[in-house]
């Protein structure tokens, strides 16, 4: 494919970069293809048309590219989560700001897939300094958002925000799995008797945020 001719010798930073770019954007289309387990290492490589010893030139591991991959999306889901917030009502409050985050991660399965498979998957087989790497990131980004949602809930506390940050993880994590179960669990929760088990992701996610929200701005 012409990305292999056109970074067959990259050395310059900006080549290495497009070449860094090229890797993720590869195993992002092979993600959305065929989920996570479905990628490796060697199909990544193939995607982009390089010999797979290359691609330990860019990352250390499969999982180490997708923590990139993970890491590049959760940033491009800030910058859509502030402009959504933002044109919010003055009144929205908790209500409009939970209702505005489960709708980003509904529309972005490809990042709640990989949030849910953070710290089981994507994080055993990386570097301490790529796990840093990564955290201090989230940490930044974690601050921009508290940030758009103290300025439409002006009741939540400062110090709150690392605990949305938490609590949106475990909230996507959990919830996420559970709405997408394996293709028996899904026939078994078309029981009638099971409907109480079964998982919208994008309501309960939704009542998620409403409760946390609302204890954290009355734990002042």
């Amino acid at each position: 494919m012409p990305t292999a001719a056109r970074f067959q010798r990259a050395r310059k930073p900006d080549e290495k970069a497009q070449r860094r770019e090229a890797i993720l954007e590869a195993a992002a289309q092979l993600f959305d293809e065929k989920g996570l387990d479905g990628v490796s290492l060697n199909a990544v490589a193939r995607q982009v048309g390089i010999a797979k010893s290359n691609v330990y030139r860019y990352f250390d591991s499969r999982e180490a590219i997708f923590l990139a991959l993970l890491s590049e999306d959760q940033a491009a889901g800030v910058t859509l989560l502030e402009e959504a917030l933002a044109r919010l009502p003055a009144d929205a409050g908790i209500a409009g700001a939970a209702r505005v985050l489960a709708a980003r991660f509904v529309s972005a399965p490809r990042l709640s897939a990989l949030m849910t498979a953070l710290s089981t998957v994507l994080e055993q087989n990386v570097s301490y300094e790529e796990v840093v790497l990564y955290k201090r990131n989230l940490m930044r980004l974690g601050l921009r958002v508290g940030n758009a949602l103290r300025a439409v809930i002006p009741a939540l506390p400062a110090h709150a925000v690392p605990a949305v940050l938490k609590y949106t993880h475990a909230g996507v994590a959990g919830l996420y799995p559970l709405a997408h179960p394996a293709p028996s669990a899904a026939r078994a929760l078309r029981e009638p008797d099971l409907a109480p088990l079964r998982v919208d992701f994008g309501a309960d996610l939704e009542a998620f945020f409403v409760a946390i929200l609302t204890l954290l701005c009355a734990a002042k």
